[in-house]
């Protein structure tokens, strides 16, 4: 959907004639952000906000483009730095999950192999069954962070779009066109959410077998 909506409203020009950079900076500027600098970043669909090194970053045909796609994006990333600005509650947990998910994934493998291992070899699957336990917990963690980041992109669009209706004189069709492009974007998270749900229940399922099994 996110590919479809972009092929398709970035070949639609605006009525502004701005491009995605002017976007972005038209949008801080009239929120009294002056500290984020918005850069050029290579690749499709790889813009990000980098609230650490306070950077705005917009890919290729998003950053010099003029299209829909190219509003509607720029204005998306732009209301990041205005949950920041404004202290989002959702982006703030967020932002504490992360570290401890990162530490989760690396963590999850390992001591999966070893609770298997051990669950094979003691006299009694207790000690291993605890491991594999722990490292299902360490999955459960990315199911917490996409749910968590649901919140914050769904937030942003909302921003996004307000921002575009408010202070950039957008047609109606020309606001359809970015609804359609955000909303496209943010199906993707929810995606995520169910991918990581089921990829989760795929482990339960597995393991209840396999000790159903023993």
């Amino acid at each position: 959907m996110v590919t479809s909506a972009y092929k398709k409203y970035r070949q639609v020009p605006s009525s502004t004639g701005l491009t995605g950079a002017d976007v972005a900076r038209k949008i801080l500027r009239d929120n009294d952000i002056t500290e984020i600098e918005v850069g050029h970043i290579n690749g499709e669909l790889t813009d990000h906000y980098y609230h650490k090194k306070q950077q705005l970053n917009l890919s290729d045909g998003i950053y010099d483009g003029t299209s829909i796609a190219a509003l509607a994006v720029s204005a998306h990333e732009a209301g990041h730095a205005l949950q920041y600005k404004q202290g989002y509650f959702f982006i703030t947990i967020r932002n504490i999950v992360i570290p401890v998910t990162n530490f989760a994934n690396k963590m999850f493998l390992p001591l999966l192999i070893f609770g298997l291992i051990a669950s094979a070899i003691a006299t009694t699957n207790a000690f291993g069954v605890w491991f594999i336990y722990g490292s299902l917990i360490l999955l459960g963690l990315s199911v917490v962070l996409n749910l968590v980041t649901l919140p914050v992109e769904f937030d942003a669009s909302k921003r996004a779009m307000a921002q575009l209706r408010d202070n950039f004189n957008l047609t109606d069709e020309e606001l359809y066109g970015a609804r359609k492009m955000l909303t496209a974007a943010a199906l993707t998270y929810v995606a995520g959410l169910a991918v990581s749900i089921l990829y989760l229940l795929r482990f339960l399922l597995i393991f209840a077998q396999f000790f159903g099994e023993r």
